[in-house]
C-alpha cells in the first residue's frame, strides 16, 4: 500500500482578473495530481487539496494571471485618446461614450487603476462620491494595476451586453490633477 502525503494549498485571484482569473487558477490546480477538494469564496480565494506519494516532488502551481487581467485584454485591441476632454468626469464620461457610439461601438465597462484619481475627479464635479466604486453610469468598473493612475478607459465591443473579453477598441482620457 502506497501512502500519501496530504498538501493544502491556496489561491488569493487578483482583483480584477474576474472570471477569466479563477478559471486561469481553476486549469492549473485541475492539472495537479490526486486533486480531492476545490473550495472557491467570493472574496477571490480558491483552496484546494491534493495528494502526493511519499517522496514524491512537487511542483509548484505558477498561474499567470497577467494575461487575463482587463489592461492585457484591453491593451490588444485599439485604444483612441480623447483629445481636451472636459474638466468635469460626467462630461468626460459621456465624451468617451460619444465616441463610441460614433464608431458604432457598444460600452462593455470601465477601466482605471486599483489607486486611480478618477473617484476624486468624479468627487470634485459632482460634489458627492459614487455610492459603489465596482460600476459607473450602470456599467462595470474593472480595476488593474498596470494601469496607470491618471487613464480611465470605456471599454467597447462590437455587440452589446459584452464582457471585458470581448473588448476591440477602448476610448481613454487622462484624468487632471484634482485641486486639494
Amino acid at each position: 500500500m502506497r501512502e500519501y502525503e496530504q498538501h493544502d494549498e491556496e489561491i488569493d485571484i487578483p482583483k480584477g482578473a474576474g472570471v477569466p482569473g479563477f478559471l486561469e487558477a481553476l486549469k492549473g490546480v485541475l492539472g495537479l495530481p490526486r486533486v480531492s477538494d476545490i473550495r472557491i469564496n467570493a472574496q477571490g480565494k480558491i483552496t484546494y487539496t491534493f495528494f502526493l506519494r511519499k517522496g514524491e516532488v512537487m511542483n509548484k502551481l505558477a498561474v499567470n494571471f497577467g494575461e487575463v487581467m482587463p489592461y492585457a485584454i484591453v491593451r490588444n485591441g485599439n485604444i483612441e485618446e480623447i483629445s481636451n476632454p472636459s474638466w468635469s468626469a460626467i462630461v468626460a464620461c459621456a465624451q468617451m461614450m460619444e465616441a463610441a457610439a460614433r464608431d458604432h461601438m457598444y460600452p462593455v465597462g470601465f477601466l482605471g487603476s486599483q489607486t486611480s484619481s478618477f473617484w476624486e475627479w468624479y468627487k470634485e464635479g459632482l460634489g458627492s462620491s459614487p455610492t459603489s466604486k465596482d460600476e459607473l453610469f450602470g456599467y462595470p468598473f474593472f480595476f488593474d494595476a498596470q494601469l496607470e493612475e491618471h487613464a480611465l478607459l470605456l471599454c467597447t465591443a462590437y455587440r452589446r451586453g459584452g464582457s471585458i473579453t470581448d473588448t476591440v477598441k477602448s476610448y481613454k482620457v487622462t484624468v487632471p490633477q484634482v485641486r486639494k
